[in-house]
């Protein structure tokens, strides 16, 4: 992030993103938020998952369209924190143990090594 952007106050965000049959799982990571003291974190991290639905769109046709459905959503205050439910959370969503490791690795390049942890604990 550039100097402008930071005195635009421009925060860094990133994410990740996994399509598993109709399901949308994304994990971002998003700069603390200054006005909300929940964690002594650099970042927090939300998990978004999605299923994509077909419906019809009106009473008196047959026509359909394509509808995201908001399936889960939850925040963690810090990577540590996402990390320890990531896995339980996407087992109810995918059967496929490979395809949630694969999510889990995929979470990895959201760690940051300089994040500063509640717990004392690093990830690597």
């Amino acid at each position: 992030m550039s100097n402008k952007d930071k005195q635009h106050g421009l925060r860094e965000t990133s994410f990740i993103k996994f399509r598993h049959d109709d399901y949308m799982i994304i994990i971002a990571r998003h700069s603390r938020f200054a006005w909300i003291q929940h964690t002594d974190s650099k970042y927090m991290y939300f998990m978004y998952i999605t299923r994509l639905q077909k419906r019809l769109i009106g009473d008196n046709t047959s026509e359909v369209a394509e509808f995201n459905i908001l399936c889960f959503f939850g925040m963690y205050n810090s990577f540590s924190h996402l990390i320890q439910n990531v896995q339980p959370i996407l087992s109810e969503y995918i059967l496929d143990s490979k395809k949630i490791v694969e999510i889990v690795m995929l979470c990895e390049e959201l760690y940051d090594n300089d994040e500063d942890h509640v717990d004392g604990e690093g990830m690597r």
